[in-house]
């Protein structure tokens, strides 16, 4: 990326499990929309956010990556109702 002029972030995740529930392309696409509507399993969502909040950073359009995670957190109804919400001060 530096060479190239390009910003780059990496997530360091635990991918030593499968994430979600659902396995094979058309399950795992509907999980995702289920993600999207704020009904899809925990540990999918939150990843979801993460990668979320690099991009809305990468964007410009926060700070940091921890207030594009609040900013991610904020579009994403599951995250929200389980009180997760970071919201910036």
């Amino acid at each position: 990326g530096r060479a190239d002029g390009k910003k780059t972030m990496a997530a360091i995740t635990d991918m030593d499990q499968p994430l979600g529930r659902a396995i094979g392309n058309s399950l795992e696409v509907l999980e995702a929309i289920q993600v999207l509507k704020g009904e899809g399993p925990e540990d999918i969502t939150e990843l979801s956010v993460l990668l979320s909040g690099m991009m809305i950073h990468m964007s410009g359009l926060a700070a940091s990556a921890e207030e594009g995670r609040a900013d991610g957190r904020r579009g994403c109804p599951a995250a929200e109702a389980r009180g997760e919400d970071e919201r910036r001060g």
